[in-house]
């Protein structure tokens, strides 16, 4: 098959493709220049930590929520879906310490008032923005969101904005088991926002103050923790590899004693690999960074939500005729960090005969948008958009676009990762033909244009 050289406009083969240059800047560029990301009110200013998702990082994000929650559903497991309420009472955070994670010492540089943590910082020695040897004193700080109810002003918070949605997940067990005629072990699984007061939110979407996580709380017997951690951890690995990352640069890392979540069950043989929490990561041209957690945190938490709210939180297990607490072992992930972690390892620069460009190579399970219509001029644009609207009728994201030349429209296809475009013109109308081209490879062929939908169904949404 020839390449477009038929058309007016030739659109040409890739000579190379480059994964090795890739950098942050480049990612937040391209988020956007297309529109997956923006900074949040950015008319007004800057808001570090905060960030509004495009229309086509929603689709992305959801893509990837379908993509997960389907694998959960799949599985031979009991697996409960759950959302909580964002506000709860202080009691809900102290009854387990939780406010001792959040808990942080900052230090003020009297120049240009920029806070650190006070473990960044060496007073004795110039540092932080201004190179000076100007600190304020120590302070404590809470990263937790407080509110209040009413209109009276009051000294103390009513209510936090959840940093986490692990203890609702503990105050509900009771009720998730019992209303949905379950055993332990069952899983509980939530996806919903969160909110952290960061000190100094930086590395885009890495470290925000408002961010989607998703959890799993697995609860089961103490004697099978171990065998349960393993599971998922394969399980959140498997995932992850699924949505086309390169394999290579993701690897397992069992946390030391040090780096430990709180009330996690300790690494008391680190080299004893399921004894404790386990990080995911991915490489990054700077760094290994971690995508997901799994983390095993025993009993400890119910107990402590028993003892301060004096109801009986613990599980009857009707094989034994007794009750026990069940010990917990956690997944999770941001959804944010994961869709930066996709975009870097999708994205490509290639060079062409016409230059430089991009192209996002994203699993077509994933992709935002599965195919365009492209006309290659105004005098196709009617039957062309008639084939789109019949494949959009069956609930499948596509575009049609008829603006610019057919090689921009087809270049900026290729730049937020759309896997194919079907395109015509009045050489192809006689015998009712359509080409096909392919984003990663730029090969194209022609099909009938009756095959369309068939096309779209057995090459890309079968991948998913």
């Amino acid at each position: 098959m020839e390449s477009l050289g038929t058309t007016n406009t030739q659109i040409n083969s890739y000579i190379d493709v480059n994964h090795k240059t890739v950098t942050k800047e480049k990612i937040i560029d391209l988020c956007a220049r297309r529109g997956f990301v923006y900074p949040s009110s950015n008319i007004y200013g800057t808001f570090p930590g905060l960030y509004d998702i495009g229309h086509l990082g929603f689709l992305l994000k959801e893509n990837i929520k379908k993509a997960w929650k389907k694998r959960l559903l799949g599985l031979d497991r009991n697996i409960l879906f759950f959302e909580s309420a964002i506000l709860g009472p202080p009691i809900l955070y102290d009854a387990v310490n939780c406010l001792e994670i959040f808990d942080t010492n900052v230090i003020n540089c009297l120049v240009c008032n920029t806070t650190y943590h006070e473990f960044e910082i060496d007073t004795k020695k110039p540092g932080g923005c201004c190179n000076k040897l100007v600190w304020s004193a120590p302070r404590a700080f809470n990263k937790i969101f407080t509110s209040n109810i009413g209109v009276s002003i009051k000294l103390t918070p009513d209510l936090y904005i959840r940093p986490d949605t692990t203890q609702s997940i503990y105050v509900q067990l009771k009720n998730l088991v019992e209303h949905n005629q379950k055993q332990i072990p069952l899983g509980i699984t939530h996806i919903d926002k969160v909110f952290r007061n960061e000190v100094r939110p930086h590395n885009f979407l890495f470290q925000l103050r408002e961010f989607e996580l998703w959890k799993l709380s697995w609860f089961c017997k103490p004697a099978s923790a171990d065998k349960e951690l393993e599971f998922w951890v394969d399980q959140c690995e498997g995932f992850i590899k699924t949505l086309g990352i390169n394999k290579d640069l993701i690897r397992t890392r069992i946390n030391s004693k040090q780096e430990l979540a709180y009330f996690s069950k300790g690494c008391k043989d680190v080299d004893n690999y399921f004894k404790g929490c386990v990080d995911i990561e991915y490489k990054y041209m700077w760094d290994w960074k971690d995508i997901a957690l799994i983390a095993y945190f025993g009993s400890e938490e119910i107990q402590e939500h028993e003892l301060f709210s004096g109801k009986k939180l613990s599980t009857f297990d009707q094989k034994t005729k007794s009750f026990f607490y069940p010990h917990h072992i956690e997944p999770s992930m941001c959804f944010e960090r994961l869709l930066f972690t996709i975009l870097y390892d999708a994205y490509h620069e290639i060079n062409t005969q016409d230059g430089f460009r991009v192209i996002l190579k994203l699993h077509p399970a994933i992709a935002p948008i599965k195919a365009a219509f492209l006309p290659q001029n105004k005098e196709m644009s009617e039957s062309m958009r008639a084939l789109y609207n019949d494949v959009k009728k069956k609930n499948i994201a596509v575009e049609f676009d008829d603006q610019g030349s057919i090689q921009e429209r087809c270049y900026r296809q290729d730049e937020i990762g759309t896997p194919v475009s079907f395109i015509n013109d009045l050489e192809f109308k006689t015998n009712s033909c359509i080409l096909v081209r392919c984003r990663d490879t730029n090969k194209q062929e022609l099909i009938s244009s009756d095959n369309v939908l068939r096309y779209i169904e057995e090459e890309i949404l079968n991948q998913q």
